[in-house]
């Protein structure tokens, strides 16, 4: 009967540190989130003042590897973000994104800064393209799922060069693509300015109704 109950304990024990370890995940990527874009708030680098920004402790931000989200995009559904805590699109919009999630209730934001994962091209005098830089294979494979709603490589002109650019979100509803937002709204035009209050309205507007359907809320041809 001792080690019947002896055996009992180590189960809900294990049970307990489970919990405490994935609550402990939760928290940290929560709290690593908001440290990782705070901590350029007031900071001036290579000409560059940084937008400050103010990220809540209770975030829903989850730090996604390749193979989570491939396996989003192909079968599950889901919000990725993909962004860069240097980038000042990402720090205009990133309060954004967390409301408008927040508002329809979603659980979790799928992140994954790949800036080094990326190539870099260019073209010599002769309109060649030059490979200065080579993307990773995971990198070349969520370009290919992506397919068509990857933006185009904007500095390779005249070219099928597809390129992912920050900040990029995607709506993912049970494996087909929702939609694909990159950047913030089109009268924003100087990244190094931020969003006015309208602004900030119109991006809101985009990011509820996108994750709306992946919840639910609304129905598509998706359903």
């Amino acid at each position: 009967m001792k080690k019947y109950f002896k055996v009992i304990s180590i189960i809900l024990f294990s049970i307990i540190l489970i919990g405490c370890a994935n609550e402990t995940k939760n928290n940290s990527d929560s709290e690593n989130f908001k440290n990782e874009y705070e901590y350029f708030n007031g900071k001036t680098i290579n000409e560059t003042k940084y937008h400050n920004v103010t990220i809540n402790e209770e975030n829903i931000i989850v730090y996604s590897n390749y193979e989570e989200i491939f396996n989003i995009l192909t079968k599950d559904s889901g919000v990725i973000f993909f962004g860069n805590p240097e980038d000042q699109l990402c720090r205009s919009m990133i309060n954004v994104l967390l409301e408008a999630l927040d508002s329809v209730g979603v659980e979790k934001l799928y992140y994954l800064n790949n800036s080094d994962d990326r190539d870099v091209l260019s073209l010599n005098e002769n309109g060649d393209i030059i490979v200065e830089k080579e993307a990773t294979e995971n990198y070349l494979k969520l370009l290919e799922i992506l397919d068509d709603k990857a933006s185009s490589y904007k500095e390779i002109n005249n070219s099928d060069k597809k390129r992912l650019y920050y900040p990029t979100v995607i709506f993912v509803k049970d494996g087909k693509i929702v939609d694909v937002v990159v950047g913030t709204v089109d009268s924003h035009k100087d990244q190094n300015l931020e969003l006015t209050h309208e602004q900030r309205e119109e991006l809101g507007s985009i990011y509820m109704n996108n994750a709306s359907i992946v919840m639910d809320l609304v129905c598509t041809d998706i359903c």
